[in-house]
């Protein structure tokens, strides 16, 4: 059986987190939310995922950055 994948979710609206974590779960994916650019590579230093779903424009570091 193949290992569960992984996704992160960057966004600085706590609906639009809710809602996409939401949806990833119940497709089989777990993810992980995280509200802000600094706060996405604490997570992506302690963790590895699959893929990265990230808001561009939020307060502070860009999704670009």
């Amino acid at each position: 059986m193949s290992e569960q994948k992984r996704v992160l979710v960057v966004d600085d609206e706590p609906n639009i987190r809710r809602i996409l974590q939401a949806a990833f779960e119940k497709a089989g994916i777990q993810s992980t939310v995280a509200e802000d650019g600094h706060a996405a590579l604490s997570h992506l230093a302690q963790s590895e995922f699959d893929c990265v779903l990230t808001d561009v424009t939020m307060p502070g570091m860009s999704g670009y950055e």
